[in-house]
């Protein structure tokens, strides 16, 4: 007993330390990050980007850099360097940030007549004119990415301040902010020093935390219980923990470049190994889960995989040796962005969208949204060339025309678009739902309860994907009995004050096992009311391939629960009006044998009494 108590006392202390952590870490961070924002023009506006105009190879031991090519127009020129002279920032992360045209740079010319200490004012970088509208999003979406990040990783780490798992990926989000703004901030000694160790330190982090967290996965049977999978990861780690450090002396110059760091570095295949990490370990954690455990790994290695397979992609074109496209950095930003915001919802919810639900709503309204667009471009374009305006104020009222026509068609096209997608891209979803509601349609024809029941059971073992299920009917004494299911472990009897059906009768709608009481081993609960009464529910057990059930499923499966309950109220009321009738007519039949019976009677007794006269 007294160990146990210790071992609550230090998680508390444990959880109360890394919350007085996260509280010192976020502020300091969200100051960066904002401070950061004073460089967006840089990114922005192609006027404010400066450079040098030279190019720089590997760093030798010092911070020194020998110039490898250099622009006719560099305002090194015009202060007397030349090819091969050597270069000595006053602050080596000058060399690691996007300079402005509004700051001056100091640092130190070594040639062979000597060395010289000159400032120099950055000319303007003409190729940043030549940045598509698509690149200068792409930059300006990397301060809400980074705020999305931070605060993400912040909620991540607060709200599961108890699960060491959950903090070290709360720790390797906050560790991607810092990846990414560390080059952004102000020239100075806090981003000089932010290059030199804040950087490494958690370009180590980002690459080994958040393949540790997917190893984790699924907390019932996580693939670190392997002892070689141990051995992997710490041999792994290692070699990042020694790139972080041969990164971090570089900078400060106590080493040169070397086979770490250098332009054909290491890191590269090291990445490409994480982005490989991070997609095998998702796929095998996912095969382990089942249920909602399964989709949150599933979210998760998606967003994951996704980011670190665009992270890795420059690495990879450059191992082939190709020219990595400049498009890469933007479209990573874009990934970055979306993972971020996959990764907080998969973290954050406590209920999960099934991934293939999520991939069908982007379907439908990517290509609905597409179809609007050309088409509402089309409609301006003929308007534009075959009709002529006298004013702008009829411009105007013809593009308010356009505009309400696509509002009022979006949700025409938006159903033909679902119809055909889900007819080409989720057929096999299309054709169970259309068997359970052929099935639903006949039985309104059907005559008895029994085999009713026992279709629907059928029916819905072959919707979900033979999932067990349990139908419960409410009995005279206002219980719930079970009819017909192969749910095991099913109750034969539900009284009506259990959690569960307290839940149903307050609310007609499904109900997954987390929000209410149910019995164990079931995932979903389908009440079925008339005039507000529950008249009986249809309890379903978990998907045998261990997903969960989809929204449009529970939906689908919610509408044929209450149409089979309709159904079957109605061949109940039909059998007691059956039962009244058939009373009824025996009432009559029992009514018309007393009336001769008491007729025969009286008869009987009036000739009695004339005898006894006579």
């Amino acid at each position: 007993m007294q160990t146990i108590t210790n071992s609550t006392e230090s998680a508390a202390l444990g959880t109360r330390l890394w919350k007085a952590f996260l509280l010192l870490l976020v502020p300091i961070l969200a100051a960066l990050q904002i401070w950061s924002l004073t460089t967006w023009y840089r990114y922005a506006v192609p006027e404010g980007r400066a450079t040098l105009g030279v190019t720089l190879g590997d760093p030798a031991r010092g911070g020194r850099l020998s110039i490898v090519a250099m622009d006719a127009a560099s305002p090194l020129a015009g202060v007397g360097a030349n090819l091969g002279d050597v270069l000595v920032f006053d602050r080596s992360g000058d060399a690691e940030r996007r300079l402005g045209t509004n700051e001056t740079i100091g640092l130190s010319i070594e040639s062979r007549t000597g060395a010289r200490h000159v400032f120099v004012r950055p000319a303007a970088d003409a190729t940043a004119l030549q940045a598509s509208f698509f690149d200068r999003i792409s930059a300006i979406l990397f301060w809400p990415a980074t705020a999305i990040t931070l605060v993400i990783g912040a909620l991540v780490g607060w709200r599961n301040a108890g699960n060491a798992g959950m903090r070290v990926l709360s720790l390797a989000l906050l560790s991607q902010c810092v990846d990414f703004f560390a080059s952004r901030l102000p020239g100075g000694i806090i981003q000089d020093w932010s290059s030199k160790l804040l950087f490494p330190c958690a370009y180590f982090v980002a690459f080994v935390a958040l393949p540790y967290v997917v190893l984790r996965l699924p907390e019932s049977n996580p693939l670190l219980r392997s002892a070689i999978v141990r051995v992997m990861f710490c041999i792994y780690s290692a070699a990042w923990l020694l790139l972080a450090a041969s990164l971090s002396m570089e900078r400060f110059g106590a080493i040169g470049s070397n086979f770490l760091t250098s332009t054909t570095r290491a890191s590269g295949s090291l990445e490409i190994c994480c982005a490989f990490v991070v997609i095998l370990a998702s796929a095998l954690a996912w095969r382990r889960s089942i249920g909602s455990e399964r989709q949150r790994v599933a979210w998760i290695g998606i967003c994951l995989g996704g980011l670190y397979l665009m992270l890795a992609v420059p690495d990879l074109i450059h191992v082939l040796g190709l020219v990595v496209p400049a498009w890469t950095r933007s479209l990573g930003i874009w990934v970055w962005f979306v993972s971020s915001c996959g990764l907080g919802y998969a973290t954050l919810r406590h209920r999960l969208f099934d991934v293939g639900f999520a991939i069908n709503r982007a379907a439908v309204y990517t290509v609905t949204t597409a179809l609007l667009l050309v088409a509402f471009g089309l409609c301006e374009w003929a308007a534009e060339h075959l009709l002529q305006f006298e004013g702008r104020e009829k411009s105007m009222l013809v593009d308010a025309g356009l505009a309400l026509g696509v509002f009022l068609a979006f949700h025409r096209v938006r159903d033909f678009v679902e119809h055909w997608v889900e007819r080409i891209l989720f057929r096999q979803w299309r054709e169970r739902e259309d068997a359970l509601r052929l099935f639903v349609r006949r039985a309104a024809y059907a005559t008895a309860e029994t085999p009713l029941i026992e279709g629907f059971v059928g029916a819905l073992e072959r919707f979900a994907d033979s999932a067990a299920c349990a139908i419960y009917l409410r009995s005279s004494d206002g219980s719930f009995e079970l009819e017909r299911g192969s749910l095991q472990g099913a109750p034969p009897r539900l009284d009506q004050n259990e959690s569960g059906v307290l839940a149903m009768r307050e609310s007609d709608i499904p109900l997954q096992a987390e929000e209410a009481l149910l019995p164990e081993g079931v995932s979903l609960a389908l009440p079925t009311s008339h005039r507000r009464v529950l008249n009986g529910f249809t309890l379903l057990g978990s998907k045998k391939n261990g997903d969960t059930y989809r929204p449009d499923e529970i939906a689908v499966l919610d509408f044929a629960a209450k149409q089979i309950g309709l159904d079957l109220h109605a061949l109940r009321v039909e059998a007691l009006r059956a039962d009244v009738e058939s009373l009824r007519a025996h009432a009559e039949t029992l009514q018309a044998r007393n009336e001769a019976l008491e007729l025969a009677i009286r008869s009987g007794s009036t000739g009695s009494i004339r005898s006894d006269t006579a």
